[in-house]
């Protein structure tokens, strides 16, 4: 049977260490990658939720406008509406006076009947 001489021995440890180290730098070159690769799509994902976001910041001013000029409408409208009641009350009251009007004349004329 063949021994090892502690040389050779001395170099087989050596070349396992070697070996052991260098599938470790592949190892961890691979892990780096991965680790690189997922903090590339964390950028882009970043990236694509702040332009999402400054699209909306743009389209703030035409929201607001748009408010804006509802509220603007809506003021109109009620305005309107109530300029409306105002000439209905108006009306009421006229034929209100009317009635009586027409009331006081019948029963006059029925007095001096």
């Amino acid at each position: 049977m063949y021994s090892f001489s502690d040389s050779e021995f001395s170099f087989r440890k050596k070349e396992v260490a070697y070996l052991e180290t260098k599938q470790n730098i592949i190892d961890n070159r691979n892990n780096f990658e991965v680790f690189m690769t997922d903090v590339d799509s964390w950028v882009k994902k970043i990236n694509s939720d702040l332009s999402d976001v400054q699209v909306k910041m743009l389209d703030l001013p035409t929201v607001l406008e748009e408010f804006e000029g509802n509220i603007n409408h809506n003021y109109e409208l009620i305005h309107d509406v109530k300029k409306c009641i105002d000439d209905l009350k108006e009306e009421i009251r006229e034929l209100k006076m009317m009635q009586l009007i027409s009331l006081k004349s019948r029963a006059l004329s029925e007095i001096k009947h």
